[in-house]
């Protein structure tokens, strides 16, 4: 339903524009971050049953976007809605929790 997409620093405002059609969830990960290799099946999970795009920044890879935005910890998931930051949530995101925030923001609750 949904789909996982890499992210790049070069390509980060494209990908945002996708973000008019579905809502895109930013996941700021680093390979070696243990709570970030328990979010990665959690997010597959959700792309298969929503209608998200889901994009992989790895932030040591691509460090300019995250220091842009202030990403000081990781796995950071950031929810961009109409080309719009509309949440944010650091740390591990439990489905149940990704799916309340996911429905919030559909149902025009963005903080």
């Amino acid at each position: 339903m949904g789909e996982i997409i890499e992210s790049k620093d070069k390509e980060f405002k494209s990908i945002l524009e996708k973000s008019k059609d579905k809502l895109v969830i930013v996941d700021f990960h680093h390979p070696k971050c243990f709570p970030c290799l328990l979010q990665d099946p959690v997010l597959e999970e959700v792309s298969k049953e929503r209608d998200v795009i889901i994009a992989k920044h790895n932030v040591m890879e691509n460090p300019r976007v995250p220091s842009v935005l202030k990403i000081t910890s990781v796995p950071t998931l950031i929810f961009v809605k109409d080309n719009k930051v509309v949440r944010a949530k650091r740390g591990f995101t439990k489905k149940e929790k990704l799916e309340e925030i996911i429905d919030e923001i559909e149902q025009g609750g963005e903080e």
